[in-house]
């Protein structure tokens, strides 16, 4: 609730029918002024009345998570007969166990209401994000595979470089260069050429998530915490991916480097 009051057990058939609107119907049909009060008829509707509205309450997705709010009316079931209902029940145990209770319960009050499915809400959650969770992982499944080989990639573009560089790095040793010295020389080239690489990537990014906004819920498609967490996983992918190959560089015998020369 944002403004006015809910409805009460008072708002019966022998009461003036009231509603409650959310915020998208009031901001298109009063956009500058208070709706409490004001006087609606939903159209399409068989001997349709006038409501009076008593509330304003927030914007639900009532179409998915994934859909924009669209205006909505709230009425008491007693003045707005409809042929179904729903009915929500707070449970301290596991909510299916208490399916039998509330049948017996229906039956009592009238044995020829029939009850339709009976669900949880975790179930129904489930089940309306159930198209991006199926998307989600797929494209986690690939982007899992496309980083393993780009790490596979790093790993032998270092290897042969430091291959190639082996008497380079022969010289420095018999100049007085120190093995920890050698490692961050080449890992900080690795580091320079991952951080050009996670930038570039980032610009990327930025443009091509815009194509996947329907599929994000809780998080933007530009959400810095998800962005600083990837690149800095890409750059520790990187440095892990050149660490194996730069050690075993810093470790070459320079009488056999030099020899070789």
């Amino acid at each position: 609730m944002l403004r006015g009051r809910s409805l009460a057990d008072e708002d019966d058939l022998n009461s003036a029918p009231v509603a409650i609107i959310n915020t998208s119907l009031a901001k298109r049909y009063w956009p500058h002024q208070d709706p409490i009060g004001q006087l609606l008829r939903p159209v399409g509707e068989a001997n349709s009345r006038w409501y009076r509205i008593v509330g304003v309450v927030a914007d639900a997705k009532q179409r998915g998570l994934g859909t924009e709010p669209v205006p909505a009316i709230y009425r008491t079931y007693y003045q707005s007969l409809a042929r179904y209902t729903f009915v929500l029940v707070r449970t301290r145990p596991d909510p299916l166990s208490m399916a039998a209770a509330v049948r017996d319960t229906i039956a009592s009050v009238d044995r020829r209401l029939p009850l339709g499915v009976v669900q949880t809400l975790n179930q129904q959650l489930d089940q309306s994000v159930s198209a991006q969770r199926f998307s989600m992982t797929l494209l986690a499944l690939f982007a899992g595979l496309a980083l393993s080989l780009a790490a596979v990639g790093v790993y032998g573009v270092t290897a042969y470089m430091a291959v190639q560089r082996t008497h380079e790095v022969g010289v420095r040793v018999a100049l007085g260069a120190r093995p920890a010295d050698i490692v961050r020389l080449l890992l900080g080239e690795g580091l320079r050429v991952g951080l050009v690489g996670v930038t570039v990537g980032v610009a990327s990014a930025l443009v091509l998530t815009r194509v996947m906004q329907n599929l994000l819920y809780g998080v933007g498609a530009s959400d810095p915490l998800t962005f600083f967490a990837a690149s800095a996983m890409l750059i520790a992918i990187t440095l892990a991916a050149r660490y194996l190959p730069v050690r075993r560089a810093a470790q070459v015998d320079p009488m056999v480097a030099l020899r070789d020369e």
